[in-house]
């Protein structure tokens, strides 16, 4: 009960907020940045990226602890791939974006976590750490290839002064979609090993479908910043 109050009531806030926005002469969030299909493609990309990455990555720790039954220490070592991928994507991204342009790099950056994400499916109560060493490196890589080209996508579509407040509405998107993963599929994950992976696959078939539609309005509205 005290969930759905929680709900019902932060949907009342959030109502109040965009009516007082509305009427603000000086807005926090202007709501005229949402009219561009280019800024609402690039955080819905960021709302997906975070919330499947930060989503899976809890379900996959508790897959490492309590299905593969490593210790903290171990499973915390297990995720040294993480940090290479995105060490590595960080590095090419740039040198991608200034060769190619940014919808390059983007699309490039999405099919690669589509294709990591997919590299779990196999994932069962057996499945060994050498399985899932791929898909902890892959994920990563295509999210930090395609993550600073999408910086740039979306603050070269509005003016240098609003570019602090795009940044900040940028990154609070993605953080607050990554809460949500973390809700979500951990709550799937609640029940013991097969719950686990049993949301390491939902989490995955969720990430592929909704990555591969980003993928349609990515060639519909980033042909301008390409």
């Amino acid at each position: 009960m005290w969930i759905y109050g929680g709900l019902i009531f932060s949907m009342i806030v959030f109502l109040l907020f965009i009516l007082i926005e509305k009427r603000a002469i000086a807005p926090i969030l202007p709501l005229d940045l949402f009219k561009s299909p280019l800024f609402n493609v690039i955080i819905l990309m960021g709302m997906i990226f975070n919330s499947a990455y930060y989503g899976t990555i809890f379900v996959l720790s508790l897959y490492l602890q309590n299905v593969l039954h490593y210790s903290s220490l171990s499973a915390g070592i297990a995720f040294l791939p993480l940090t290479g991928g995105f060490v590595i994507s960080n590095l090419l991204s740039g040198r991608a974006t200034a060769r190619y342009g940014i919808r390059m790099p983007v699309l490039t950056g999405l099919l690669i976590f589509i294709l990591g994400f997919a590299e779990l499916f196999p994932v069962k109560t057996d499945t060994s750490y050498w399985q899932l060493f791929i898909p902890f490196f892959t994920i990563p890589l295509g999210m930090g290839f395609a993550i600073p080209a999408m910086t740039n996508a979306i603050l070269s579509g509005v003016e240098k002064t609003r570019s602090g407040m795009v940044s900040a509405i940028f990154n609070t998107s993605r953080q607050a979609a990554g809460a949500m993963g973390v809700a979500v599929f951990g709550t799937i994950a609640y029940g013991g090993a097969n719950a686990i992976v049993n949301a390491i696959t939902v989490s995955s078939a969720a990430t592929v479908v909704c990555g591969l539609g980003t993928v349609f309005l990515i060639f519909k509205y980033l042909k301008t910043a390409s």
